[in-house]
């Protein structure tokens, strides 16, 4: 099967946001082609603080994968959140070998400013890193000396639902689920803000964002459309008073609006 190229997008060149906003306005950008079969859509993808050499390998290698689609590489996590906005996709790809702290708060910043796209970070080996970067909103990671196709089981796994780690990793998620628990318990619980009223589809969506489901799969489960999920996350952040999803959950738990609900972690 042969896959539609993606046209005039040029992966040897990291984008600012303002080069990426004009080439959209002049139309050197398109969006992200699907393919043209009954397997459905392929993945679609783009990278975040890669290297040309890094941009280029995976472009060679997602060429010979027909389910997914390589796009645009950036250098700054703004300019990939403005061109999510535009082009909706399924895959953050960030590079965590490009820097000391730049990756770790672009994930930060896409995490807070993007709504559908998964992010999996490369590079990631020490234990202390990846629950960093777990912490940060990536949704997946792989090691410095994954091979691609272990980079690509990790994008399905996440465009799943799944969180795939090591047996190591998740053990130490779960020991700081239990010393967070432990420290809450000994503290008293934080109060709810008065506006923080939520209907009973407020929290069935809550409680769907908490244990990792994304707007689409929240939709398909209360069959309502994806749209009228994100009212639901908007009113929910304003009555809550909070700023992200990630907020939003944490006060849920500490207050006791989401007793007995945790969410689910896979390990392969």
């Amino acid at each position: 099967m042969v896959m539609k190229r993606v046209r005039n997008i040029s992966l040897l060149e990291p984008r600012s946001a303002e080069t990426a906003k004009e080439e959209r306005k002049s139309g050197k950008v398109v969006n992200l082609p699907i393919r043209g079969n009954s397997a459905g859509p392929a993945t679609r993808l783009i990278l975040v603080h890669g290297s040309w050499i890094l941009a280029e390998a995976l472009r060679t290698s997602i060429e010979e994968s027909p389910d997914f689609v390589l796009g645009e590489m950036f250098d700054n996590a703004a300019a990939a959140a403005e061109f999510c906005k535009e082009n909706p996709l399924e895959v953050i790809l960030v590079d965590a070998g490009a820097g000391s702290h730049g990756p770790l708060d672009s994930v930060r910043f896409l995490d807070r400013h993007v709504d559908q796209e998964h992010i999996v970070v490369m590079g990631l080996d020490r234990v202390e890193d990846i629950l960093e970067y777990l912490a940060a909103g990536a949704r997946g990671y792989v090691g410095r000396e994954a091979s691609f196709e272990e980079l690509l089981e990790v994008i399905r796994a996440v465009c799943r639902g799944e969180a795939p780690c090591s047996p190591e990793v998740a053990a130490s998620v779960f020991r700081r689920i239990a010393e967070l628990s432990g420290q809450l318990e000994k503290q008293p619980r934080r109060k709810l803000p008065e506006t923080a009223q939520l209907t009973r589809r407020e929290r069935e969506v809550l409680l769907l964002v908490a244990a990792g489901d994304q707007n689409k799969e929240i939709a398909c489960q209360l069959q309502i459309s994806t749209l009228t999920v994100k009212n639901h996350v908007h009113r929910i952040l304003e009555k809550l008073q909070v700023g992200n999803r990630r907020q939003a959950i944490q006060l849920a738990y500490e207050t006791g609006l989401l007793e007995n609900s945790m969410p689910w972690i896979k390990s392969p």
